[in-house]
């Protein structure tokens, strides 16, 4: 069967009408969409034909239902029913039948599982019960087939997959680990030298130091203030981020390559003092800035935000927006786009163009179909005479020349463009084989004599009935307000 129809080669995949006074041109159906529809509307009925061939039926213009019946019957031929619960061949249809054993079989089962819930309440307590007392176990089985279980060995809790031997671990420290290896942990620092916690197997995690006294510049802190410190695996084992508590910055460092030595502690935002440290070339209140060398000041930021949040002088926008109304544009398609007009020469509504109006008093749009934009003279002297908006034809630098020509044969003594135009006479005189005349003792030959000389531009480059140079076609349009 066919793909679905393509549709129609629109702007927006629909048929529209012309209108001669916009100038906008109606959607335009081409055979090889005509061609399409009918290829489609034959596949379709070919289709149904080959539904009513296999119900053993012939297409009867007169009967509506045909499709319904045929497709009945071939429901009813090719899948036939059962009222057995046991068959799993998707080309049987159940009937009520089997679907009621179906429904009776799953309400025993559910009244069964009820009943075995039942007789265990008393001896192991079911989801959303409360037990009262504690339950000791070494381990608990969590799956009928003993994959996974979980145990729990010196204060730690496990869960294990028994087939691969993978675990993860609650460590008796407050934290997580997967083989061993700490995922999360939250863990009090006292006096620890955090350059020592940079094993991405033990350290990595959540940290704590709740004094300034243990936050002290030799045990490698940022500052000698309590906070809290974040240690993440790195391209070199670890990097630390750590957070002063009544502070506003964020300081980190990374462990260097070799895993010995640390980079300086960097205060990742930067404090009103290091701000006040930059140099004033170094500023920039502008918003349409594109360096990467200079930092935005509180009036760029306040600017960008005014825009973004609509408090911007709009009269900008509004001089813009009439500077470029009636300004032609070289459009790529036919359709005149919403709020535009085409300039085709015709006449608009002052009244409801009033922007366009003052730009064209007198009403009518230049017809620029066709022709090339030429930049006015104002004075210059190169186009002298021209008023705004006044048209111009075609026309070519005027080529003059002479040249005298006795008795020779043109279409040997002429090139480019010019050419032998007639059919030369010639007489029988004395000349040398340059066709010098006059000779003594010269032979007596035919010599010929041209009657006229053509000129033919075409014999060089491309010529047409108008002068131009090479284009390529777009549609003028223009904003209309």
């Amino acid at each position: 069967m066919k793909d679905l129809l393509t549709k129609i080669d629109s702007e927006d995949g629909l048929f529209h009408n012309g209108n001669p006074a916009t100038g906008t041109v109606g959607t335009r159906v081409n055979d090889v969409w005509l061609n399409d529809v009918q290829a489609s509307l034959r596949d379709v009925g070919g289709e149904l034909n080959y539904l009513l061939s296999k119900a053993n039926m012939r297409p009867v213009p007169s009967d509506t239902t045909q499709v319904y019946k045929a497709i009945k019957a071939v429901i009813g031929a090719e899948r036939p029913l059962y009222s057995g619960v046991d068959n799993n061949d998707e080309g049987v249809v159940a009937t009520a039948k089997a679907v009621k054993a179906a429904y009776d079989h799953a309400t025993t089962g559910i009244n069964n599982a009820a009943t075995a819930q039942t007789t265990a309440d008393g001896k192991v307590s079911k989801t959303g019960d409360t037990m009262t007392g504690s339950l000791t176990a070494t381990s608990f089985i969590i799956s009928s087939h003993s994959g996974a279980m979980l145990s729990a060995s010196n204060s730690d809790v496990y869960l294990k997959n028994n087939t691969s031997g993978k675990f993860f671990q609650i460590k008796n420290d407050d934290w997580v680990a997967y083989e061993n290896n700490p995922l999360l942990q939250q863990r009090k620092l006292s006096g620890e030298n955090l350059n020592d916690l940079s094993d991405a197997n033990k350290h990595v995690g959540f940290w704590g130091q709740s004094t300034n006294s243990n936050a002290t510049l030799a045990l490698n802190y940022p500052v000698t203030k309590a906070g809290s410190l974040m240690v993440l695996r790195s391209a070199y084992n670890v990097q630390q981020v750590y957070f002063p508590f009544d502070e506003n910055v964020i300081y980190k460092r990374n462990l260097k390559s070799g895993y010995k030595t640390w980079s300086p502690w960097v205060n990742l935002i930067p404090t009103a003092a290091t701000l006040n440290a930059i140099t004033n070339d170094k500023k920039s209140s502008a918003v349409n800035s594109s360096s990467e060398d200079t930092v935005a000041t509180s009036a760029a930021v306040k600017q960008a935000y005014d825009l973004a949040n609509g408090k911007a002088d709009k009269s900008d926008f509004s001089i813009l927006h009439d500077l470029i109304v009636g300004i032609p544009f070289p459009y790529p398609l036919s359709t005149v786009p919403s709020g535009c007009l085409a300039m085709n020469g015709q006449k608009f509504n002052t009244s409801t163009y009033p922007i366009l109006a003052k730009k064209y008093p007198n009403g009518v749009l230049p017809d620029l179909r066709g022709e090339f934009i030429r930049g006015w003279d104002n004075g210059r002297g190169v186009d002298s005479g021209r008023a705004l908006l006044s048209s111009q034809g075609d026309a070519v630098r005027n080529i003059t020349g002479a040249f005298k020509i006795t008795d020779v044969y043109a279409n040997d003594f002429c090139s480019g463009v010019f050419y032998g135009l007639s059919k030369p006479k010639s007489e029988r005189v004395r000349t040398d084989e340059n066709y010098h005349i006059d000779t003594l003792n010269a032979p007596l030959v035919d010599y010929p004599h041209a009657e006229k000389i053509g000129i033919d531009a075409s014999r060089i480059v491309p010529t047409a009935e108008e002068n131009r140079p090479r284009n390529i076609a777009f549609h003028y349009i223009c904003l209309a307000a």
